[in-house]
């Protein structure tokens, strides 16, 4: 999916719409549009897809998204970030998900380190 949407052009707006008003599945392929297209990336569907899953499934993409933009994100970003993963992580489905907690521990160094 990512490689498809890294091939095609996208309207920001129009992504982040289908990630805000979309349904489950369309949430999933907003992030993964996210991932592909920098340009689309959006701090509130990463801290959305955090804090308010709908699925570990969107969780886990809403991590990797996070993981991605990491690098252009500001100290004040940075920080919103790791308290919303850090607050994720106190929950019992986070904790129970292995891929989620290491991608967790991981981005949490990252923004720490």
């Amino acid at each position: 999916m990512q490689a498809a949407a890294g091939e095609a052009e996208f309207d920001a707006a129009e992504v982040a719409t289908w990630f805000h008003e979309g349904d489950d599945a369309l949430r999933v392929i907003a992030l993964n549009v996210m991932l592909a297209r920098a340009e689309c990336r959006q701090l509130s569907a990463v801290l959305g897809t955090i804090e308010e899953p709908r699925s570990l499934f969107e969780q886990y993409y809403g991590l990797r998204l996070a993981r991605a933009m990491v690098p252009s994100l500001d100290g004040l970003e940075r920080g919103i970030l790791a308290g919303a993963i850090e607050r994720a992580r106190r929950r019992r489905r986070f904790r129970r998900d292995e891929p989620l907690m290491r991608l967790g521990d991981e981005l949490l160094a990252e923004l720490t380190g």
